[in-house]
C-alpha cells in the first residue's frame, strides 16, 4: 500500500505519540513509512531512514546496531501504538456489544490504514501476543500485558451482562479472542467477495459468535 506525504502523519503509530520529537519515534516511524511504500526490509538503507527521519545517519547508531534491530523495534513500537488506541476505544464504552464493536472497528480500521501492522497482526504478531508465546525479557511482554487487560475486560463485560453465566477458562478465551480477530480481519481484508455483507453485519456475527465461544 503507498501513502502519500499527505497523510502519511495520519496513518504512521508514533504520530500522536511524538510530541516531544523523540529521535527514536522520528526513526520508527521513518522506517514504518517505508515499509508502507513496499520497499523490502533488503533494499531499505540506513541512509533512507535518515533521509525521511530527517536526522544524520551517524546518529541512528547511537541507539541502535543494525537497520535489521531499528526495524524490529519499530514494528512492536507500532503494535504498542495500536494496542493503546484499541485499549482507549473500548474504555470508552459500557456494555458488551459496545466493547466488542469498538474493538472490532478500532482494530481492524488502525490495522487496515497502515498495511504493514495488518500484515503482522493478521499473521503472527497478535495472535503469538494472546497465546503469550514470548518469553519475560521479550520485547512483546509489555504488549502482552496490555492485551490481557483489553481481553480481561471484554470477559468482565460478557459476565456483567449476562452474555455469560460463568468465568471461561483459559483456553476458551484464547480461542473465541482469535476467532474474534481472524473473523474481523477475513472480512476487512477483502470486504468485496463478501458484497451481500455490511460492516454492521460483520460486526454483528463476530459479536455472536465471540459470545458463544466464550460461553
Amino acid at each position: 500500500m503507498t501513502v502519500s506525504s499527505e497523510n502519511m502523519s495520519a496513518v504512521l503509530p508514533g504520530a500522536a505519540k511524538n510530541a516531544a520529537g523523540d529521535k527514536t519515534v522520528l526513526l520508527f516511524d521513518a522506517a514504518i513509512s517505508l515499509l508502507q511504500e513496499g520497499l523490502p526490509v533488503h533494499e531499505i538503507k540506513m541512509s533512507d531512514i535518515a533521509r525521511r527521519a530527517g536526522i544524520g545517519k551517524g546518529t541512528i547508531y547511537d541507539y541502535f546496531e543494525s537497520k535489521e534491530q531499528l526495524i524490529h523495534k519499530a514494528k512492536i513500537y507500532a503494535i504498542d501504538c495500536l494496542t493503546d488506541e484499541v485499549a482507549r476505544a473500548v474504555g470508552t464504552k459500557d456494555d458488551f456489544g459496545s466493547k466488542v464493536h469498538e474493538f472490532i472497528i478500532s482494530l481492524t480500521g488502525k490495522a487496515a490504514e497502515n498495511g504493514i501492522l495488518f500484515q503482522s497482526i493478521a499473521k503472527h504478531d497478535v495472535p503469538a501476543m494472546l497465546m503469550q508465546e514470548c518469553s519475560p525479557q521479550d520485547d512483546y511482554r509489555g504488549i502482552i500485558e496490555k492485551w490481557l487487560v483489553i481481553v480481561n475486560g471484554l470477559v468482565r463485560s460478557a459476565l456483567t451482562d449476562g452474555i455469560i453465566m460463568r468465568e471461561p477458562n483459559v483456553y476458551k478465551t484464547h480461542v473465541a479472542v482469535l476467532s474474534l480477530v481472524v473473523t474481523s480481519f477475513m472480512y476487512c481484508r477483502n470486504p468485496a467477495r463478501y458484497e451481500d455483507v455490511t460492516q454492521e453485519d460483520m460486526i454483528k456475527t463476530a459479536t455472536e459468535n465471540f459470545g458463544k465461544m466464550l460461553g
